[in-house]
């Protein structure tokens, strides 16, 4: 292939990431609105302790589901749809393993909850019991969602994340208003889970059933051999998903250990925070770049070259959206929420400079599983949980939740850089091919970003309106600056960055048109 010709297939595998990723952008956009409003008025409702409570009992089940049941979707893209039998094989499976899950967390809860003692012990239980349900949940979902994936449903999609999200999001705040307690963080998350599950299914039956002819000439393989196969495929990905979970949750499972019920409230508070802007772009990125680049699998430098692009416009995104999180954490807390969760703010800050590196998490994740690189993927993630059990329970027990944060920050800003490179060391590209994609916007923003601060504080002699201004005026300014100033440093980027831009603004538009109309006469 020519260098013309990879040229314009990365373009096209660009534009084709983007248009993916724009109806469920426009709504995630509006979801996450509408969940840090949520989260405002939550957090004016329950106390820490609630708030540690839940997120302790989600975390809990996570650490205790050992064999994550959608990671069977990244065994059944990257076999492809060469074979019926082998997908309902899987299916029955992963339904199997999901449903195995619950009851072994449903006998497993009083036990965890003697583990953490200072937890209400029915309430605790009660809590792990309904978050205990979400596997089976999932479980179900597995075989619809990866053939609406697989057939680039991204709009379907869309419509049933966003529509469950924003049900979801207002089941929780009216309980809040009900004070319904800790329960307002576990049961609609769960109760989404299953909402979706059935939404996958009616989708799937309208535009993507299998005739019963096609299953008969794709049925070729050995029942045994394939079910050994994919059981090998499911273990690998799931033991480095699991440890990936593990890693990234590791904070509040310590911290529940090792500090108060408050001090894991206020953590949790934080992280709920930190990661929303983050989720809008690159998870939704990385929802469609996988089966993307499974489809690629045959022409690695291609692979490679479309995941480099993609990743190059999250992060020219990402980074600057983090980095003025960071700097205007102190003038957001002080306005937005009560003096009770004012330490989150330190906590929150550094979080969000550790999503400026997790960003990258989700894309490479799924760069890794679409080349098949399960044993790499286990090798990165049990590296990283290795590292997050021997030093977060230490900084737990030295400086709480602001010291755990630090560390958590520091694993991750060495862990990613790696992982990246370790996905693109098999098409020629360097460790610095990786770094730059992390240097570049940083060198970028944080020089905009210190000149804004410096600005934002001389604001903060107005007292509370002052730091409203910093939040509504000058943090925008500052973003748009920052975003602008690719023009420069990355102009390719800056170009598909204003793609993505009018793609969504065209979708918006086209979404008011559709409500509104035109008028008559």
């Amino acid at each position: 292939m020519s260098d013309t010709q990879r040229s314009s297939s990365s373009v096209g595998f660009a534009g084709v990431t983007i248009s993916g990723t724009v109806w469920s952008t426009g709504q995630t956009l509006f979801n996450k609105v509408l969940t840090i409003a949520a989260i405002w008025i939550i957090s004016r409702q329950l106390t820490q302790d609630e708030f540690g409570s839940a997120a302790l009992a989600i975390t809990v089940v996570k650490f205790l589901s050992v064999l994550p049941p959608l990671n069977m979707g990244d065994v059944l893209m990257l076999r492809g749809s060469r074979s019926a039998r082998a997908n309902r094989i899987a299916v029955v499976l992963v339904l199997k393993v999901g449903v195995i899950t619950t009851l072994c967390l449903a006998m497993g809860s009083p036990l965890v909850a003697s583990f953490y003692s200072q937890y209400p012990s029915s309430m605790f239980i009660g809590l792990l019991l309904v978050a205990g349900m979400r596997p089976s949940a999932e479980a179900m979902q597995v075989g619809n969602l990866t053939k609406l994936r697989m057939s680039f449903k991204n709009r379907t999609i869309a419509l049933i994340d966003g529509g469950v999200q924003f049900a979801c999001t207002l089941i929780a705040v009216v309980m809040a208003l009900m004070s319904c307690g800790a329960w307002v963080i576990v049961i609609p998350p769960t109760a989404a889970v299953f909402g979706k599950a059935a939404l996958y299914d009616l989708a799937r039956r309208r535009s993507c059933a299998i005739t019963s002819e096609t299953v008969n000439v794709l049925d070729t393989d050995n029942n045994r051999t394939t079910s050994q196969t994919i059981q090998r495929q499911f273990i690998a990905t799931s033991g480095g998903q699991y440890f990936h979970s593990i890693a990234d949750s590791l904070p509040i499972l310590v911290l529940g250990k090792f500090a108060s019920e408050a001090e894991t409230g206020i953590y949790a508070f934080a992280l709920s925070l930190s990661g929303q802007a983050n989720t809008l772009v690159a998870g939704q990125i990385a929802g469609v770049l996988q089966p993307v680049l499974g489809r690629l699998a045959d022409d690695p430098h291609r692979q490679a070259e479309g995941y480099l692009r993609t990743m190059r416009l999250i992060s020219a995104i990402a980074i600057p959206v983090c980095v003025v999180q960071a700097l205007f954490s102190e003038f957001i807390f002080s306005w937005v929420f009560e003096e009770r969760w004012q330490p989150a703010s330190h906590i929150f800050a550094v979080l969000s400079i550790c999503e400026a590196f997790f960003f990258a998490s989700a894309p490479t994740m799924a760069m890794l599983k679409a080349q098949g690189r399960f044993t790499t993927f286990l090798a990165w993630q049990s590296a990283q949980l290795v590292g997050s059990c021997v030093l977060l329970p230490i900084a737990a027990l030295l400086g709480g939740g602001l010291a755990v944060a630090i560390c958590a920050t520091c694993l991750w800003a060495v862990g990613l850089p790696v992982a990246v490179w370790l996905s693109l060391r098999n098409s020629g590209h360097t460790i610095w091919d990786a770094l730059r994609l992390f240097a570049i916007p940083w060198l970028t923003a944080l020089p905009i970003g210190m000149l804004g601060w410096f600005v934002g504080s001389q604001s903060l002699v107005l007292g509370r309106g002052g730091a409203i201004l910093a939040t509504l005026v000058i943090a925008p300014i500052v973003l748009l600056i920052m975003l602008s100033a690719t023009r420069w440093t990355q102009p390719a980027v800056f170009r598909e960055m204003m793609l993505l831009v009018r793609m969504v603004i065209q979708r918006v538009w086209g979404l008011h048109r559709l409500f509104v109309g035109k008028p008559i006469g």
